[in-house]
């Protein structure tokens, strides 16, 4: 299996803390690129020029702390990956982080876990990005489809299986008699003819017949 490379950024105030983790990372089959940081200015410099994929961060740090840090990298680069990194961490700052925007937070007695660690919330972050990329094609596609269907002159409409109405194409939505927030989430036969009840065959009578 041909190894990932990653390049990452460490907020970290211990050199031997950085030299630990890359051992970790590097056992776990990852070739690592780390830049190691320790002060604000510092994080937003590489925050604006770098390209990372990771983001491995101490909690405590003379200038500033994990929730300020996090903060940061929200505001700067909120789609990279962070994972808390550190020595002690008490629970309900650990929730605190995570409601922030932390994928992740471990213990630095635990390194066996970095590896796994990261290679999950790099799935995720992968996920996530497959994920909004399928959204934005969908709407484009929906987007067109639609200025396709404004274009014809006959109604068309998109019912589901109960009858309601999905979706209205221009020349239907602009019929007589429909309200002026349009037919979509009203069922057919209650907006055409006022009734409870699905219209049942012979349909001649019905506007969309056809």
């Amino acid at each position: 299996m041909e190894k990932q490379v990653l390049k990452i950024l460490m907020v970290e105030d211990s050199e031997s803390d950085v030299d630990l983790a890359k051992i970790y990372l590097e056992k776990a089959g990852f070739i690592t690129e780390i830049k190691n940081v320790w002060t604000r200015a510092q994080l937003v410099e590489e925050l604006d020029n770098g390209n990372w994929d990771l983001i491995l961060s101490d909690y405590t740090l003379p200038e500033m702390n994990g929730l300020e840090i996090l903060k940061v990298k929200q505001d700067k680069k909120p789609e990279i990956p962070f994972i808390v990194f550190t020595g002690t961490i008490g629970e309900e700052t650990a929730v605190e982080l995570l409601k922030t925007g932390a994928d992740d937070y471990l213990l630095k007695k635990n390194l066996v876990r970095l590896g796994p660690a990261v290679r999950q919330v790099l799935q995720a972050a992968r996920d996530k990005r497959e994920r909004h990329i399928a959204l934005e094609e969908l709407q484009y596609t929906e987007s067109m489809l639609s200025g396709i269907a404004d274009g014809i002159e006959d109604r068309l409409l998109l019912l589901s299986s109960s009858y309601q109405i999905m979706w209205a194409n221009k020349a239907a939505r602009e019929m007589d008699g429909f309200p002026a927030d349009g037919p979509v989430g009203k069922t057919c036969h209650e907006l055409l003819f006022g009734s409870s009840t699905p219209c049942q065959p012979p349909l001649n009578s019905c506007p969309l017949h056809g």
